[in-house]
């Protein structure tokens, strides 16, 4: 299913002030990721369905056992959820920027080792990175379609 414009547009403005706060001291506030959190799974059954909301429970179930064991934040594990529930291509590119961080902190670490000075990476905000770079590409993908399509009508009329 077709991720509508709107949502992309969403999940960045809120996501912008989640990821300016867990970028500056690590913490972000309840009242701004609970409520998309309570909302999640009701719309990843609206958005998706029976799958998009399997994937989400699933999402909910590994981030639950990653904050119990203190390896994840309790607002990174909200906000994977919500990505998951609504965008799970933003969650993957997210985790892989993640992912690619954590990988350069560790190679920063072993050339240097006073470095890295962050104990710990911002989840948050390599999250929002991953929406971010979601609509780039859609709307990279978008042009790129609207172009050919148009160089097709031209050639043909």
């Amino acid at each position: 299913m077709e991720h509508p414009f709107w949502l992309q547009t969403v999940l960045i403005w809120w996501l912008l002030p989640c990821a300016r706060q867990d970028w500056r001291n690590r913490r972000v506030m309840n009242l701004l990721t609970v409520p998309p959190f309570l909302a999640a799974l009701p719309l990843a059954h609206r958005l998706g369905g029976a799958d998009r909301l399997g994937l989400a429970v699933l999402v909910l179930v590994c981030v639950w056992l990653m904050w119990r064991e203190e390896l994840l934040g309790a607002a990174d594990a909200k906000v994977a959820t919500v990505l998951a529930a609504t965008l799970p291509a933003s969650l993957a590119l997210g985790l892989g920027v993640l992912w690619l961080w954590l990988a350069l902190g560790r190679i920063s670490r072993w050339m240097r080792p006073d470095s890295w000075p962050w104990s710990g990476i911002p989840g948050v905000t390599g999250l929002y990175c991953g929406v971010v770079l979601l609509a780039c590409l859609n709307s990279a993908l978008s042009i790129t379609t609207m172009t050919l399509v148009y160089d097709t009508l031209l050639y043909w009329s």
